[in-house]
């Protein structure tokens, strides 16, 4: 994902709507783990974002 955004920042592209996940959509079939979002303001504290 940080590699994405900064792909981002060197063009006009912006992201509208960020979806951030504590456990993967990917890991509910790999694991059996149910997929859960990720609040912003976590996501914001744990990586800085504006």
């Amino acid at each position: 994902m940080e590699f994405f955004e900064k792909v981002l920042k060197g063009t006009d592209y912006t992201i509208v709507n960020l979806v951030a996940f504590f456990i993967n959509p990917h890991y509910e079939v790999k694991f059996g783990l149910k997929t859960r979002k990720l609040y912003m303001i976590v996501y914001k504290l744990l990586y800085g974002k504006k």
